[in-house]
């Protein structure tokens, strides 16, 4: 227990708001970029099941498609749903209900 008599150096006030500001400020962009993380990685998965559509739709236009298709795409389940002379390519989200659609002619 000898080294516990020791002064240790205090820091001042202001060198104490400048560490907490800094800590702040490093906290907020690093969040910031964690952000535009996940958000980019849902506007991937969100392409990647609109361009799926589009294969399907110029499948269907070629009669390559069958009458009840249903598929899964990751979170996504796609199905092709006749509506009258407009059938309908539909996609939708199992994780929040978000739905794509494509009318076909």
């Amino acid at each position: 227990m000898v080294g516990l008599k020791r002064k240790l150096p205090a820091s001042t006030l202001m060198e104490t708001m400048v560490s907490t500001v800094l800590l702040v400020v490093i906290f907020m962009v690093s969040s910031m970029i964690l952000n535009n993380l996940f958000q980019n990685q849902l506007d991937v998965q969100k392409e990647k099941v609109q361009h799926r559509l589009e294969v399907l739709a110029y499948q269907y236009r070629h009669n390559e498609l069958p009458k009840n298709y249903t598929e899964e795409l990751g979170d996504w389940q796609i199905r092709l749903e006749p509506k009258g002379s407009a059938p309908q390519l539909i996609a939708q989200s199992t994780k929040n209900q978000e739905q794509i659609t494509i009318e076909l002619q």
